[in-house]
């Protein structure tokens, strides 16, 4: 329905938007995250009861996102709205 009130046009540029918003949020958490990782090593946060290290739970996060950033800025394999695209990393 809204696809044809905004054309082709539209589309790519809603696109372009939210993959260019994608990728800047997934930065920033992948630098902040990086961030709170040397913190956590540093100053030796840990769980209060069972005293399990934080900072590589941090260290997820950061692979995660980073890895992440690159495939949410890549064009979908088919295109077509409704359809689930194969995973970045499976291509």
């Amino acid at each position: 329905m809204l696809d044809e009130a905004i054309g082709a046009w539209g589309r790519f540029a809603g696109d372009v938007l939210t993959r260019g918003l994608a990728v800047f949020v997934l930065v920033k958490l992948a630098l902040r995250s990086w961030r709170q990782a040397g913190d956590a090593l540093e100053f030796g946060d840990a769980t209060n009861m069972l005293s399990i290290p934080l900072w590589p739970f941090y260290g997820l996060i950061v692979l995660g996102a980073a890895l992440y950033a690159p495939c949410s800025s890549s064009r979908p394999s088919t295109g077509s709205a409704g359809e689930c695209a194969r995973p970045c990393l499976m291509r």
